[in-house]
């Protein structure tokens, strides 16, 4: 999975740096769970899993360098469980009708949005 996450942030920081950054932070977030299954995300909900645990620190320096200018405050929660909507609706309704799975998708974003801001 982990090799996966860091294509994931790769691309984003080419994305960002086309000018599309927004829309780019928002799909790598929800690169770290679009391969995986229902039952799979239901398990990484119920069990509190971290998701970029795995994503090393010469990644996300490289991400960095290409996110700067990219404001990550717009992408939340609800724009994240729209696009999930719009593209896997098995995944959102995992999501909204687990209990604590808003609040764990929560805790992913910002976790992200924390470690593009240090």
């Amino acid at each position: 999975m982990s090799f996966k996450l860091m294509n994931a942030l790769e691309q984003v920081g080419q994305i960002a740096a086309a000018g599309y950054g927004d829309k780019a932070f928002l799909g790598a977030v929800l690169g770290f769970i679009k391969d995986v299954t229902p039952a799979q995300l239901y398990t990484l909900i119920v069990n509190d899993v971290d998701l970029i645990g795995p994503v090393n620190e010469d990644t996300w320096d490289m991400v960095k360098r290409f996110t700067g200018s990219i404001n990550i405050n717009k992408v939340t929660v609800d724009s994240l469980l729209d696009e999930l909507r719009s593209s896997r609706l098995d995944l959102m309704g995992i999501i909204i009708n687990t209990p604590g799975g808003e609040r764990w998708i929560s805790v992913q974003l910002e976790r992200v949005k924390a470690k593009l801001k240090n």
